[in-house]
């Protein structure tokens, strides 16, 4: 379910940021918003796979600890590795 949460505030964001710019062609935008979509995917791919593994380790406990703990120091690094203005 949080996952979800952070796919969907992630795209919504970006969509956001893909759609202010009036002067793009709508060809633009579509390349702009795919490659949006792609580092989102990449994103959530990432933390998925954090997940798991700690759900594996440490159970449920130790998988809730990783989302609100680890998860936003993750969303700030990937942020910064991509140049890119991600909020959680």
């Amino acid at each position: 379910m949080l996952l979800k949460k952070i796919t969907l505030i992630i795209l919504v964001s970006l969509f956001v940021i893909a759609c202010g710019d009036s002067k793009k062609s709508k060809v633009d935008l579509e390349d702009y918003r795919s490659e949006l979509r792609g580092y989102a995917a990449e994103f959530m791919s990432e933390l998925k796979t954090v997940l798991q593994k700690n759900m594996k380790e440490g159970g449920p406990l130790q998988a809730v600890s990783v989302c609100s703990d680890t998860a936003q120091m993750l969303t700030q690094k990937y942020a910064e590795n991509n140049n890119l203005n991600v909020k959680r």
